[in-house]
Parts: structure tokens; C-alpha cells; sequence
């Protein structure tokens, strides 16, 4: 979501669905709905352009990458659990 303070017609002019609505009966909100840009991180679905940065995980995000990356083993751990 993205909140902004006033419409400008380039930004209006580039969002597909849109419309008004009006607030506790006096004030009227404009509110537009867009796709994302970037891809689709597989494990947190939030949009991001670095999704397909990681050959080991293209999947992922850099923050889902950041976390998998942490939590996956060492060759020594798992030799030991072998």
C-alpha cells in the first residue's frame, strides 16, 4: 500500500482500476489498485526485483535469502548427522 498526500494526473493515469469512496459520509478517498513490480518471492509472496538474484535460491528475495542462507547447515554438521 502506498499512501499519497495528492494526485498528480501522471500517477492516476497509469493505474488501472480505480475509484472513490466516500468516508463516514463527508470525505471523499480516491483509492487505485496496481500490479507490483518485480517477482513474486516464493516463500514471504511479497514483490521484490531481486527475486532471481540467488543461483542457489532464485525463488527467493533478499530477505528470505538472508534468513534460508543463515539457517541452512555447515558440510561438518551435516556430515555428522549422516
Amino acid at each position: 500500500a502506498e499512501i499519497l498526500p495528492s494526485l498528480e494526473d501522471e500517477q492516476v493515469a497509469n493505474i488501472p482500476y480505480s475509484g472513490e469512496c466516500l468516508i463516514q459520509g463527508n470525505s471523499k478517498v480516491w483509492i487505485g489498485i496496481s500490479r507490483a513490480s518485480g517477482s513474486k518471492c516464493e516463500r514471504c509472496w511479497h514483490y521484490s526485483h531481486q527475486v532471481g538474484s540467488f543461483s542457489d535460491h532464485p525463488t527467493l528475495c533478499s530477505r528470505c535469502y538472508d534468513v534460508v542462507a543463515v539457517q541452512m547447515p555447515s558440510g561438518s554438521e551435516v556430515a555428522a548427522v549422516s
